[in-house]
């Protein structure tokens, strides 16, 4: 889940238990008024509180919704992640996946949304950074693309990736100079990378 207190909480054996009742009762993706009245007496017997029920159910619409997805069954999936967030509006990993989700599929923008909801519950989730990165490349808005990975290297100095997305981010912008540094620290954390050496062969020809 979003946060470390949820985490914590869900070790509980009670609840394990509950989250396999739960992923058993969506196996088929639906749930029957029978199955309803039999999860309520689960849920009371015990103890499961509605916030504990709701944000486990979220867990569970998002775990359907990758199923779906792994199916090409796009639709169904992001009815799925609504249902999630339906029921926990503060799933972080929901936000994220939904938005990786939307990115694959060429909504660039709405992936951006969904990443900006995961960096309001987590302001300092590099990942959210990147991909939003990612998003923005993938619609021309390079500087914005700039902005986004220079906040995520301010959480993970040591990542070649990010520095390799900001070089080629600045590429495209055209400041070779800025372009030249980043690749070059990419390179400095993975010799091997063979991203920023094409791109640094390339500008050194210019």
């Amino acid at each position: 889940m979003a946060s470390s207190k949820k985490n914590k909480d869900f070790k509980d054996p009670k609840l394990e238990l509950y989250r396999r009742i739960l992923r058993q009762i969506w196996e088929d993706g639906i749930v029957t008024s029978d199955e309803y009245a039999i999860m309520e007496k689960i849920r009371d017997g015990l103890n499961i509180t509605l916030e504990e029920h709701l944000e486990l159910e979220s867990e569970v619409y998002m775990n359907l919704a990758r199923s779906q997805f792994e199916k090409t069954h796009h639709k169904e999936a992001m009815e799925l992640y609504d249902k999630a967030l339906k029921q926990d509006p503060d799933n972080e990993l929901a936000w994220m996946n939904k938005g990786f989700h939307l990115q694959s599929l060429g909504r660039a923008e709405e992936a951006i949304k969904c990443f900006d909801k995961a960096l309001n519950l987590n302001p300092k989730n590099p990942q959210a950074m990147v991909v939003k990165g990612c998003a923005y490349d993938n619609l021309g808005k390079h500087k914005d693309a700039v902005k986004a990975y220079k906040q995520a290297l301010k959480f993970t100095p040591d990542d070649e990736w990010v520095f390799y997305n900001l070089g080629m981010a600045y590429f495209h912008i055209g400041d070779n100079a800025k372009a030249t540094g980043a690749f070059k620290q990419a390179l400095k954390l993975k010799p091997d990378f063979s991203g920023p050496m094409k791109y640094l062969e390339m500008l050194s020809q210019q």
